[in-house]
């Protein structure tokens, strides 16, 4: 196989400018035909440390489930060119409230040779790059996380990859239509994934970076087991003063957003073996080196609005939540290079959140502090308020520790108390850990 390089996307995107070499080819793929196509991929040896990126490759991959070459789908996964995304709610790469209409049919370049599909511009690519990985991670979900996923399709539908889609911001009664670079998003309740169009400062492009893209489909399989699959927009008519919880209560707290972003990350870590997501495409700097969690070095005493130690906000706590995962992990004698004991251990994790985000929901939210002015008035909080927010991080480690099997709360909460701290897992919320 070919090392991937930017040299070969630059070569692919001169074809249909420059080449005129791009028309249609003659000879085209069956829909049910098995699908081998060069794409960008993880290279098959792992990290040698998790802190570091990964290495890619670019050559013949197979699909397991994408039969459809022309309008790529597949059993549960699809993907539409284009349209416009509304979105009215917008929580770091997760958009909570967001409408898509329009999209269409993909539109392919590409030549066949000996039956591996070659791609004959940098869309092309990206396109077939970006829906490899999905399809890789919709054919391992029970594996990744224990959950069926022909039982995820029945109960909750397809999922859908949005390519280059434009986004309709609404803010204060206005419409404002952005073309974005240099993201990829998790359309919350929908199950889709957007990606947008490549950017100068891009490495490896986000939009089929695997570390990405698997980050973003934690999101999904975060959806699906904290928030039992029903992501719910907050309501300001809604909103139940009598009780703890209502629509939208947990998905808008801001520790809960960073939890979210956490567990994502460690999702990209399983399925890619490396702790440093954004590296590889957007290069060493602050922000990328907050975001690898295998080497952050800040805890959560050191994080708020004027930080100096971890300025990503929410997404600190998510570091946080991640390298006590990754702690305890290692504590169990699990090999980090080991794909099969990764994918194990987020199984089981899966399986805790789940039962974490029931008993933060059961009798009326009853183990919930009461809701603060911002999230009963459904307005984002961009900032910690350490008044509420350690409340809150204490009910959810509380109930975390609790939904563990009583012989892995010892390890669990050495961890967790080690990177949360006194102010982020107070004594009061540790009872389970004795």
């Amino acid at each position: 196989m070919k090392k991937y390089t930017t040299a070969l996307v630059l070569l692919l995107g001169l074809c249909p400018a420059l080449m005129g070499s791009c028309s249609t080819p003659q000879e085209r793929k069956k829909a049910g035909e098995k699908i081998t196509a060069d794409v960008v991929s993880l290279s098959s040896s792992a990290p040698d440390s998790p802190g570091k990126s990964p290495s890619f490759e670019y050559g013949p991959k197979t699909f397991a489930l994408i039969d459809d070459l022309d309008r790529l789908r597949g059993a549960g996964l699809s993907l539409l060119q284009g349209g416009d995304l509304e979105v009215f709610e917008k929580l770091g790469t997760i958009f909570g409230n967001a409408f898509f209409v329009g999209g269409k049919t993909p539109v392919l370049e590409y030549r066949l040779t000996e039956g591996v599909v070659k791609p004959k511009s940098s869309k092309s690519l990206a396109m077939l790059s970006s829906m490899y990985q999905f399809d890789s991670l919709v054919n391992e979900l029970d594996k990744i996380s224990g959950i069926s996923a022909s039982e995820f399709r029945t109960k909750y539908g397809d999922f859908q990859v949005l390519f280059q889609p434009s986004i309709v911001l609404n803010a204060d009664g206005e419409q404002v239509r952005k073309y974005e670079t240099t993201n990829a998003a998790y359309v919350a309740g929908a199950r889709q994934f957007a990606l947008f169009k490549t950017s100068d400062t891009e490495k490896i492009p986000l939009s089929f970076n695997p570390q990405i893209i698997s980050h973003e489909f934690g999101h999904s399989i975060f959806e699906y087991s904290f928030f039992d699959g029903k992501y719910q927009n907050c309501s300001i008519a809604e909103v139940d003063a009598e009780s703890n919880i209502f629509k939208g209560r947990l998905e808008l707290e801001y520790i809960i957003r960073g939890i979210n972003e956490g567990f994502a990350d460690f999702v990209s870590f399983v399925w890619t073996g490396s702790s440093n997501i954004l590296e590889s495409s957007l290069g060493q700097n602050k922000e990328t080196d907050e975001r690898n969690f295998y080497l952050s070095t800040f805890d959560y005493e050191s994080i708020g609005r004027d930080s100096a130690e971890c300025k990503g906000q929410f997404y600190c706590v998510g570091t946080l939540f991640a390298k006590a995962l990754l702690d305890v992990y290692q504590g169990q004698n699990f090999d980090m290079r080991n794909a099969e004991q990764r994918k194990l251990f987020l199984r089981n994790l899966t399986g805790n959140i789940k039962n974490t985000g029931a008993r933060l929901r059961a009798n009326d939210g009853a183990a919930l502090p009461e809701p603060d002015d911002d999230i009963v008035r459904c307005r984002i909080r961009q900032f910690r308020d350490s008044f509420t927010d350690e409340k809150v991080l204490g009910v959810f480690l509380k109930a975390f520790v609790e939904s563990l099997p009583a012989t892995e709360r010892g390890l669990y909460c050495s961890k967790l108390i080690s990177r949360f701290g006194a102010s982020g897992f107070p004594a009061q919320y540790r009872g389970s850990c004795s």
